[in-house]
């Protein structure tokens, strides 16, 4: 279980440390996204780069895009261990197409308001796999401009 970290949204923890992150994969991510950024809120999405990221996440990592008027979330790639977690590749969806995804929407719009990761351990709900839970370390890439534009999202099932 995650440690008891200030609960936003259903279960969103804000303030943790790389020590906090449950799985050696999230702590590896979570270093690549801290940095990135250069000292300020959030890396540039130019950051994303899967030839530097930590080998270890390319497989359980998911990269949403924000597009705007509506905001929405399209699931920009899925690695290859989330498509068999999940039992389906969700690649070019919208969160708000798939059913059970309330509040990880939710979550998401927290992160794009607050310009803020976030971790989150949650019931598994929107997949037809039989895991009962899920963490995620959810890391925004964007611009004081324009705001959060990509979230990289790192998973492990239980």
């Amino acid at each position: 279980m995650l440690p008891d970290l200030k609960p936003r949204p259903a279960e969103l923890c804000e303030d943790f440390s790389s020590d906090d992150l449950p799985h050696s994969r999230m702590q590896a991510m979570f270093g690549y996204w801290t940095e990135r950024r250069n000292g300020g809120t959030m890396p540039p999405v130019s950051a994303i780069d899967p030839l530097d990221m930590p080998r270890n996440s390319l497989a359980y990592l998911a990269v949403l895009e924000i597009v705007d008027n509506p905001r929405r979330f399209r699931i920009r790639l899925q690695g290859t261990q989330m498509v068999e977690a999940i039992g389906r590749d969700l690649t070019g969806q919208y969160l708000d197409e798939l059913a059970g995804m309330d509040q990880p929407i939710a979550r998401t719009q927290w992160c794009c308001t607050h310009r803020r990761p976030y971790l989150v351990e949650a019931p598994f709900s929107w997949s037809p796999q039989h895991y009962k839970t899920y963490s995620s370390l959810n890391l925004p890439f964007g611009d004081a401009e324009t705001g959060v534009r990509r979230i990289v999202s790192v998973f492990v099932f239980y």
